[in-house]
């Protein structure tokens, strides 16, 4: 790897996003065990969750994770993604962040996986076993609802009227410069 014989690309499905006692099951499949890499998944709640929960060591009293800071309650391919860039970034030589590591380009690897996990969801039951199994393993039984609503990503505010600041009366039209 070192001497350029075995090129590191950013399209190259590096071992770790697999669970390889998956894969091995069924080597002809590229979709066995992808995406549910044991290190993936730690690198995944040490962002998301907290370091102690990546490692499985007893809880701490600690700050709320990302997840919960952000009111996260369901696993998205962009998130995956992120954690895989993340890992990948640690697992390099590089001392800092940059864009290119040899012939790695890491933008071209977080669309890499980006796309892989939504031509994967495109397949119906792989997507579905698999975000069900993210989901599961980040926020176990802490799992939204299905039968609550969730938030609408057309209103910011969820249909709350109260949301506007108080400067603003809830009902005015306002011109969004749209």
């Amino acid at each position: 790897m070192q001497n350029h014989t075995i090129p590191l690309v950013a399209d190259g499905f590096p071992a770790f996003l697999y669970d390889t006692s998956i894969a091995v099951l069924n080597p002809k499949n590229r979709w066995a065990g992808y995406m549910r890499g044991p290190l993936l998944l730690c690198a995944f709640r040490t962002i998301y969750t907290s370091p102690s929960s990546a490692t499985g060591s007893k809880p701490k009293k600690t700050k709320r994770g990302n997840a919960a800071l952000l009111k996260l309650d369901m696993v998205t391919p962009e998130m995956i993604a992120c954690a895989a860039l993340q890992l990948r970034f640690a697992l390099c030589s590089l001392q800092e962040y940059a864009n290119v590591d040899g012939l790695f380009n890491f933008e071209d690897f977080y669309h890499f996986v980006l796309d892989s996990i939504y031509a994967g969801m495109s397949k119906g039951k792989w997507g579905d076993e698999l975000f069900e199994w993210w989901n599961r393993q980040v926020f176990g039984n802490r799992l939204p609802d299905p039968d609550q609503p969730g938030p609408s990503y057309d209103d910011p505010f969820g249909g709350d009227p109260d949301a506007a600041p108080d400067s603003q009366d809830a009902d005015a039209d306002t011109d969004t410069g749209e």
